[in-house]
């Protein structure tokens, strides 16, 4: 099977998961959505899972819009992690792990912190952990 089609494959399967968990969690909601917020929600997911991202001083995981869910993933940068929304929807846990030179966010199994509008945690150079809203 040549590269491509390999590809191909898996992103099929990331994101019929993405379409899979967004569809069971809409189902399982009480929030009323309306065609066109369901539409938008349901094209704009990035699923993130079981992933180990690495970077050389700052790693940013910020939806502008849609939705960003990370599980089951370690993120790790000297300086700084910002985990949030900006204007979309940010969930972050199951498993993961954020850590910098000074600070680690573990979420253990079936855990998870969920950001909506401008809220976002960020782990500063400092080593404090501050939540903005």
């Amino acid at each position: 099977m040549d590269p491509l089609t390999i590809l191909g494959q898996i992103g099929l399967g990331t994101a019929s998961n993405a379409v899979y968990d967004f569809l069971k969690s809409r189902f399982m909601s009480t929030a009323q959505l309306s065609t066109v917020e369901f539409s938008t929600e349901l094209q704009n997911i990035i699923d993130v899972n079981g992933v180990t991202m690495t970077a050389e001083s700052v790693i940013e995981a910020l939806a502008t819009q849609g939705i960003i869910k990370i599980e089951n993933t370690t993120m790790s940068a000297p300086s700084c992690i910002v985990i949030g929304a900006a204007g979309g929807k940010t969930l972050w846990g199951n498993n993961s792990i954020a850590s910098t030179d000074n600070t680690s966010i573990v979420a253990g199994s079936g855990s998870r912190i969920e950001t909506t509008g401008n809220a976002k945690i960020i782990q500063h150079p400092d080593g404090s952990i501050r939540f903005y809203t």
